[in-house]
């Protein structure tokens, strides 16, 4: 906040009836923390979206502009306020045996299941 004035974000993200960008969403709630007035500019079909990427010159949505300058997508904006950014393949990679650990513990689930309700 400079001057008793709340600083201004215009953040353009996809929001259609298939889908909602969570990252245009984490973006905004990320800068309302931060004290910025959040404008939203919805991108509301895939042409709308196509078109804005063309216009900006960008590959990916959502995008934030403060002060007339592209910052970029979520992550930008954390570098933006000082945050360090995620490592999305980190928050995204599971081991193998993850997904069969969870197969199993159904599995045995469903299993105790059967025994229990037949008696």
């Amino acid at each position: 906040m400079t001057g008793g004035l709340a600083k201004l974000a215009y953040v353009y993200r996809v929001v259609t009836p298939q889908h909602t960008c969570r990252y245009g969403l984490k973006s905004v709630e990320l800068l309302r923390e931060q004290g910025f007035l959040v404008e939203e500019h919805i991108l509301a079909s895939r042409s709308d979206e196509d078109d804005f990427k063309a216009k900006h010159q960008v590959k990916t949505t959502p995008q934030t502009f403060i002060d007339g300058k592209r910052i970029g997508g979520y992550n930008d904006v954390r570098r933006h306020l000082g945050q360090t950014a995620l490592n999305f393949d980190a928050i995204c990679e599971r081991p193998p045996f993850f997904a069969l650990g969870v197969i199993v513990c159904l599995t045995l689930g469903a299993v105790w299941f059967i025994r229990a309700v037949s008696g």
